[in-house]
């Protein structure tokens, strides 16, 4: 009866650790399916990524400076709605620039469609996407690798000034302008 007793208390105490352990898998796991899975992966991703809200953004912004490229990226940041496409963006994306198009999503909307319909033709429902072409633009270029540690620095920037506010405070001043890259260099597109 005592090793039952005492098995039980470990187990519950124990709970707690094996939750966060498990969460952080499930983040990690969902961070890789973005940069690397199918479409029906990555929409998968990015929907799980969206429900995890605001604490998704620090791992998102800690893999922004990532330059591989992301399998299967091409166009998959531009809404559909979109019949022409800037010269020289047609090709896969930055893993990088994925992970910071999360955090715009997550910050622009406050819902999203999981429309089943959508599925696996496009990565989020029509009136879902957050900027039109989905690029980052360093003036009027598009971006190259060695910008991501800059862009990461300003998007760690601007969530440690902002990672004491709550989500709904976070999307208000989205809404109002102040968004990561504002006042910089760079610009989505």
């Amino acid at each position: 009866m005592r090793i039952v007793f005492a098995l039980l208390i470990a187990l519950i105490g124990c709970r707690p650790g094996a939750d966060q352990a498990g969460a952080a898998d499930n983040l990690q796991r969902h961070l890789d399916l973005l940069k690397n899975g199918t479409l029906c992966q990555k929409r998968a991703a990015v929907l799980a990524l969206y429900e995890q809200g605001k604490k998704a953004i620090p791992a998102l912004v800690d893999r922004i400076e990532d330059s591989e490229i992301a399998y299967q990226s091409t166009n998959v940041l531009a809404s559909p709605v979109i019949s022409s496409a800037p010269p020289d963006s047609q090709h896969d994306q930055f893993a990088g620039v994925l992970y910071a198009y999360v955090i715009e999503l997550i910050l622009a909307r406050d819902n999203v469609s999981r429309d089943e319909t959508v599925s696996c033709k496009f990565l989020l429902g029509l009136d879902d996407y957050v900027y039109g072409h989905g690029l980052i633009l360093n003036g009027n270029e598009l971006i190259k690798a060695n910008d991501l540690s800059r862009i990461k620095q300003i998007y760690l920037r601007w969530w440690t000034g902002n990672r004491g506010k709550n989500l709904t405070e976070m999307r208000q001043e989205w809404q109002r302008l102040h968004r990561p890259l504002a006042g910089t260099e760079y610009r989505w597109y």
